[in-house]
């Protein structure tokens, strides 16, 4: 499995959003259970930017993404996380800032494959 080593960090403006999987059973008249499903029941997306970017760098990042397709997954540690995980990215965009400088914004969606 390839390991996602970008040639600079990402932008602060990192975020991630947590999907928690669970089942709801609605009874009527407001009531209702939930339970979670599964055993891998908090998947993180998380949105990194690169807003400052050589081109040279923009096309690195935009290989790696492009050559696992949004299919395979690959390992990588989100900064400001005490482990690495497995994660596929599914889409990005590239902008061109000015003839120097481009950057990405990519979503990457943790998967728990084996």
């Amino acid at each position: 499995m390839p390991t996602f080593t970008p040639p600079v960090g990402p932008s602060p403006q990192t975020s991630t959003r947590h999907e928690p999987t669970r089942l709801v059973a609605d009874f009527g008249d407001g009531y209702s259970q939930r339970i979670t499903r599964g055993i891998n029941q908090d998947r993180r997306v998380v949105t990194l930017v690169w807003s400052v970017l050589t081109h040279s760098d923009a096309q690195t990042i935009e290989g790696f993404f492009a050559g696992l397709l949004g299919v395979d997954s690959f390992d990588y540690q989100i900064p400001g996380s005490a482990a690495s995980a497995k994660w596929v990215c599914s889409a990005w965009t590239r902008t061109e800032v000015d003839d120097f400088i481009a950057s990405i914004t990519a979503e990457l969606t943790e998967v728990f494959d084996l």
